[in-house]
């Protein structure tokens, strides 16, 4: 197991205990040793709104291993997928993602 890897796992099972238990990281796809049990796999996948705790992992894991590896962060949330960690990352929670309306000369250079 490479050290990416390993600090993912202690940062998975961390977080569980800090959410009452080891189901947490048993659902995430790890095991007791730390391997991936396969939580990666389509089954199990979570369809609809993120959670604020889901969000907060993401925020960790970010700061944690960067904006880049995104399948390795996404064996840290339960049920995500490395797309969706990605996306949810780019367009919702990144810290440089501009959320002002847009402005009225912006507006007008829209093509209708």
């Amino acid at each position: 197991m490479d050290r990416e890897q390993q600090e993912l796992n202690d940062l998975i099972l961390l977080d569980a205990a800090a959410d009452g238990g080891v189901s947490t990281a048993v659902e995430a796809g790890v095991d007791g040793d730390g391997k991936d049990d396969g939580g990666g796999s389509s089954a199990g996948r979570v369809k609809g709104p993120w959670s604020p705790e889901e969000d907060a992992i993401l925020g960790r894991l970010v700061s944690k291993f960067g904006a880049r590896n995104w399948s390795l962060i996404a064996r840290g949330i339960p049920g995500r997928s490395g797309k969706s960690c990605r996306l949810r990352w780019c367009n919702q929670l990144d810290p440089c993602v501009k959320r002002k309306p847009f402005t009225a000369g912006r507006v007008n250079n829209v093509c209708y």
